[in-house]
Order: structure tokens, then sequence, then C-alpha cells
């Protein structure tokens, strides 16, 4: 599964080369109760028209990955939604996900769920664009809680991210630290 989610990666980012997509390829470090983890984060985008488009995301830790496509519907210039289906390593049951995107200005706001397979999960972010080099906002994901999030840009393609999140009654903080690659 693993090295199938690798290859199509690699597939999936020669892309740009032949159609007119964006997207981006994160290095997420994850630091939790002292346990650090390194995944693979991959996110693509394309249209086939102003209003319908497709979309792609791919996930991948040291011994799981999961990978996902679909369509997207852009309703008007400041609301995106999107549903895709794939598979996730060791389940049988197919994942199912959704987005939106929504935005005006300079504020976003960008959310990605999950069901079936191993469960329901969730990623959603609330940003305010400062400037092309600077954003802040707020981040959460399911079971590691609310907090802010900066990114900054350090020189085309490359930007950086961070984030910590709390989440319970008895807190556990998760700090993210997170190289991007943009395209």
């Amino acid at each position: 599964m693993k090295k199938a989610v690798w290859i199509l990666l690699l597939v999936l980012m020669a892309t740009p080369l032949w159609c007119q997509v964006s997207g981006s390829i994160e290095s997420e470090n994850h630091l939790q109760s002292g346990d650090f983890s390194t995944q693979m984060q991959f996110w693509l985008q394309g249209n086939f028209n102003k209003h319908i488009g497709y979309w792609g995301w791919a996930l991948v830790f040291e011994n799981w990955g999961e990978i996902y496509s679909g369509l997207s519907w852009k309703a008007a210039s400041w609301l995106q939604m999107g549903i895709g289906a794939g598979i996730e390593h060791g389940q049988s049951d197919a994942r199912i996900a959704e987005f939106l995107w929504m935005g005006k200005g300079p504020v976003y706001l960008f959310a990605l769920t999950e069901h079936g397979g191993s469960g329901f999960w969730y990623r959603a972010f609330a940003m305010y664009v400062v400037n092309k080099r600077f954003q802040v906002g707020l981040m959460s994901q399911y079971k590691l809680g609310i907090g802010p999030k900066v990114e900054i840009a350090l020189f085309k393609p490359f930007s950086v991210w961070f984030t910590a999140m709390t989440f319970g009654q008895n807190p556990k903080t998760s700090f993210f630290g997170t190289l991007k690659i943009g395209f």
C-alpha cells in the first residue's frame, strides 16, 4: 500500500507539467506527550471548467497511509465544496471525504472530514492573510483539539507553518512544525 501511494504521489506531482493544477506537499512533524512522528501530506486540485473541478489528497505515516480523489464544485468565488472516495491501509471499507473552502478578502476557512474505514476524522483551519508572506489563525484536528496556527512563506515555493493544539479535560498539547512546498 505504502509503495502504491508513493508511486501515485510521484505521478500526481508531475501532473502540473501537463495540466493547470495547484497543490502542496507537506512534511508534518508532530510532537505530543514526548512522542515524535512525521507524516507526509499531499493536496492536488484543478478545474474542468469555472464551476466543476477535481481534487486529490493523501496522507502517509511510517506504516499507514490513505488516499482520496473526487470532484469539486465552485458555487461562487468565495465558496468551493468537494466530495471524494478513497482507500486506507489495512481497511477493507472505503473512506469518504468532504471538504469546504470559504474565503473573502484576507480571510478563509478550510475543513476536511472523513468517514468509513477506521472511523471519523477531521482537520479545519480559519486563517487571516496579513500579507503575502504571513498568515495567522486557528487550527483544529480530531482528538488533538484547537489552537493558534501561523504560516510563513519563506521563498517560492517553500513555506512553514506551526500550531499548538490542546484537547479535553486533561489537556495534552500537540505541536506541529511543517515544511510546505506549494505548486
